[in-house]
């Protein structure tokens, strides 16, 4: 039997190495593996910074060769003075109701901003199937993020 809240899964875009991934959290498990380099720290630094915010960001890694402060994790665009990222995460409430919280990051500060993606202006009870970055072009499009 499942337990609610839980997390359901953590979507990027514009994240250094990780440009439009979408990670589906299994139910019970709750361990990380994989080889070194896969992405294992990025999601603990991206929950990090939409849970708990970067004012007290630690990093879950110790950088070798890439900073990994809060404007280090944008992927840069040749050219351009400011580039964002943004990172997003699906919480399911209940049996097929979802929130999606989530947070921004811009190449230029090492602050983030934490918003919420909702299907409209309020939040109804029936906006609460889960979030997926494909069907909302709109919120980027000062990004220039294309999809397909």
């Amino acid at each position: 039997m499942k337990k609610y809240p839980r997390i359901y899964s953590l979507s990027t875009i514009g994240i250094i190495h990780h440009q439009k991934n979408d990670y589906i959290f299994h139910p019970y498990c709750t361990d990380f593996i994989g080889d070194s380099d896969s992405g294992k720290s990025i999601i603990a630094d991206l929950l990090q910074l939409i849970f708990v915010g970067s004012s007290v960001f630690r990093s879950a890694t110790i950088p070798v060769k890439d900073r990994r402060e809060p404007d280090g994790l944008v992927l840069r665009s040749p050219g351009k003075s400011l580039d964002y990222g943004y990172a997003f995460v699906n919480i399911e409430i209940a049996n097929g109701q979802f929130v999606t919280v989530s947070a921004y990051l811009e190449s230029t500060s090492k602050a983030t901003r934490p918003f919420i993606v909702q299907a409209g202006l309020t939040i109804e009870q029936d906006d609460s199937a889960p979030c997926r970055s494909l069907f909302m072009p709109s919120i980027f499009k000062m990004t220039n993020v294309s999809f397909h």
